[in-house]
């Protein structure tokens, strides 16, 4: 009903108008015998309820349907995973255009085909589609559904829906919500129906940690390799470790199994300072994809000597080891400052920055002087060595001139020192004096710290070390400190945790706080055999990583990073140098190679109100290993290097498994459904009206009350109610 006047409203007219008619009939009846007189009000009243019922207006509401001449769109995945076989028997291919070729459209509809791959193409009917055409290299669903929408939306003709039949790969990703809204809007929605089912697939796969790693020359590095393994068990495949010439230097072959993954550690020596590369292999293995099978990384080789100074105020084992490792170095030049007691002081200066006349008996004032070094070692004892000005200049030598600081021993100084905390990466509290194990995290795997060259943190070694017992408490770390080891204590049957290496940068530089004492422990009483060798390679690999890890390396006066190591073709990457000389001298130039070849050049710009930084971005095009050369000057030696991985885009065939998920996500944001086969045709068929219907322009109201026998039937009501009172002499 669609009455006239608002139903409360209609009703009460009614209700007045009844009370009236049925009054004014019973009383100018009055002369009539009862039963007359009920009979000649019941016509009345018939008429009036007659009325009544034309004022409520019975009837159906009509959409003058555009869907009756709408079309519908039919796309057919043409990609290369269609080709899989498992979907009825046949391919996914095949499959697709049989139910093609079954669908009919309802009278006055149509139905539209297009078959699409990196885009929709119209197709005249799917039974002029080849048996084998599913030969594209790329699925975009969003791009086929994007172009589809456009042509009828430019065409001002009515889109009904979308078929999408597909197994949903979408290669390369991307995102389709905007499709999504437009297709939305246009009340098109996407019907899809997949197609094949979940296939196993066999895989290695190898690769680093990192792209490049930093050595000095005749150091030795090693390199995490992670060999993954899917769909295979308990295979044992040979990984090779290869030069840039393609020679091999070392082989391993690894037990592992689905699914897996293993670290495979490999040595390197680095002899020449400057650029290599190296790439990994793992031996193909039968029925496996083998696009993965292979991974590059470089090495860039410091040729400069690292510059490192050790002061300590209150002399100790640990500091004594440190001195004597760092002396047996070829790239370490030790310059190192002991405070025996009051007044007396025993150094030992690089001849080459400092005599032992001009040793410091505190650090200098100067961040000249202090630059002289890569990185600062401090022990116990430290304020003995500070005054107002010589944590100034420390700072200076940290936040600009990119210098590194490691404390060694936990609380560096006794007491209070409020200029010096700021600048430390924790706060201290008591001291604490569980017993406790070193146990890495995750932050100091993903730092390089103890993933390369030193054991990860699933390692069992850690538990096997000699427990110790000297240690801080502290605060939460502070802003941006990363925790890479923590001390793990069981106290009355509850785990305590307490960091015990957490690193902080300060403006350019870093800092270093390894919280614990006695570590010497681990070299003179090791529970199993090779435990000591832990205590040296842990003070090495951490003296050096916190010398590679500041702005600056060992030697440079120019640093280089980019905001992504490792990214996907035509991924934008942001270059960025710094330098910490008061006049760099010229805007510098990022050269970019891929092997031999020039693919780039970016001239970097000076950073507003950031002296001494210039930035730049580029666009990779072609997936690999890409070496970064930074240099001033058309023609000028590189200065610094860097190592960027571009990924290659999934391929098509990488992963044949259908995508429902993102299918239904897909559907859904466009208001329509994921549907099996046997329901497309039904999807045809106008819906009923609804709410929405109704809300359109095109709807109108189509009435049942305006036909003749329902106006006859009034009109003789009100003529036999007149003919019998005339009969009776009634006005």
């Amino acid at each position: 009903m669609n009455p006239l006047l608002p139903l409360e409203q209609l009703v009460l007219v009614f209700v007045l108008v009844a009370g009236l008619v049925g009054w004014s009939g019973w009383r100018s009846a009055q002369r009539l015998r009862g039963g007359q007189r009920v009979a000649l009000l019941g016509l009345r009243s018939a008429a009036v309820a007659a009325l009544a019922v034309i004022a409520l207006n019975p009837g159906h509401w009509q959409v003058s349907r555009s869907e009756e001449g709408r079309e519908w769109a039919v796309l057919l995945d043409s990609s290369a995973s269609m080709a899989t076989t498992d979907a009825a028997g046949g391919t996914r291919w095949t499959h697709a255009t049989r139910i093609a070729q079954r669908l009919r459209a309802p009278e006055g509809q149509t139905l539209r085909f297009f078959n699409f791959a990196a885009g929709a193409q119209p197709v005249p009917a799917p039974a002029e589609l080849a048996a084998d055409a599913c030969r594209g290299e790329q699925t975009d669903i969003v791009g086929a559904l994007g172009q589809v929408a456009e042509r009828y939306r430019s065409s001002g003709q009515r889109l009904g829906g979308i078929v999408l039949l597909t197994d949903g790969r979408q290669i390369p990703p991307r995102a389709y919500e905007e499709v999504a809204m437009e297709i939305r809007a246009g009340r098109s929605p996407v019907y899809p129906v997949v197609l094949g089912e979940a296939v196993k697939t066999s895989d290695l796969a190898i690769g680093t940690r990192r792209q490049q790693y930093i050595a000095f020359a005749g150091q030795t590095f090693t390199i995490d390799a992670r060999l993954r393994c899917t769909g295979f068990a308990n295979i044992r495949p040979r990984v090779s470790l290869l030069d840039s010439d393609g020679k091999v230097l070392a082989e391993k072959q690894v037990s592992i199994g689905e699914p897996g993954e293993v670290s495979v550690p490999f040595v390197i020596t680095a002899v020449a300072p400057g650029y290599h590369t190296y790439r990994l292999r793992v031996e193909d293995w039968a029925g496996e994809g083998t696009g993965n099978n292979t991974s590059e990384f470089a090495a860039y080789v410091l040729g400069e000597r690292m510059r490192v100074l050790l002061v300590e105020g209150a002399p100790h084992w640990d500091s004594k080891f440190i001195a004597q490792l760092l002396q047996g170095q070829r790239h370490v030049d030790l310059s190192l400052v002991y405070r025996l007691g009051q007044e007396r002081y025993f150094s030992q200066m690089d001849a080459s920055l400092l005599s032992a006349e001009q040793a410091w008996r505190e650090l200098p004032d100067s961040v000249e002087e202090l630059a002289r070094y890569d990185l600062i070692v401090a022990g116990r004892g430290f304020e003995y060595f500070l005054n107002r000005g010589s944590i100034g200049a420390l700072k200076e030598f940290l936040r600009v001139r990119g210098g590194g600081l490691v404390f060694t021993r936990g609380k560096p100084y006794a007491g209070e020192q409020p200029e010096l905390e700021a600048l430390e990466p924790v706060s201290w509290g008591p001291e604490w004096n569980q017993r406790f194990v070193w146990q890495p995290t995750e932050a100091g795997e993903e730092a390089g710290l103890f993933s390369d060259g030193l054991p990860g943190r699933s390692d069992p070694l850690w538990a096997k070390l000699p427990e110790l017992s000297h240690a801080w408490q502290t605060t939460r770390p502070k802003l941006f400190a990363r925790v890479l080891a923590e001390g793990v204590a069981d106290v009355g049957g509850r785990t305590v945790r307490v960091p015990v290496v957490v690193a902080q940068r300060f403006g350019k530089g870093q800092v270093v706080t390894v919280n614990s004492e006695d570590l010497w422990q681990w070299d003179f009483f090791p529970k199993f055999e090779g435990a000591g060798a832990v205590y040296r390679d842990f003070w090495l690999h951490l003296i050096t990583w916190a010398a590679v890890q500041a702005e600056f390396l060992p030697g440079h006066d120019w640093a280089l990073h980019l905001s992504e190591p490792q990214v996907e073709v035509g991924q934008p990457v942001r270059l960025r140098m710094a330098s910490r000389l008061p006049e760099p001298g010229g805007a510098p130039v990022v050269r970019i190679l891929r092997g031999t070849k020039l693919v780039g050049e970016v001239a970097l710009v000076p950073v507003p109100d950031r002296s001494g930084e210039h930035e730049g971005v580029f666009s990779p095009t072609l997936p690999g290993l890409h070496r970064l050369e930074a240099m001033v000057g058309t023609g000028a030696a590189p200065l610094v290097y860097e190592t960027l991985a571009v990924q290659a885009p999934p391929a098509e065939t990488d992963d044949v498994s259908p995508d429902r998920d993102w299918l239904a996500r897909l559907a859904a944001a466009t208001q329509g459904r994921l549907v099996a086969e046997e329901e497309i045709q039904g999807l045809f068929t106008p819906p009923p009206a609804t709410a929405e219907a109704l809300a359109l322009d095109n709807a109108r109201w189509v009435s049942r009350w305006d036909r003749a026998p329902w106006l006859l039937l009034v009109v003789a009501l009100l003529g036999l109610e007149w003919v019998v009172r005339r009969r009776h002499g009634l006005t």
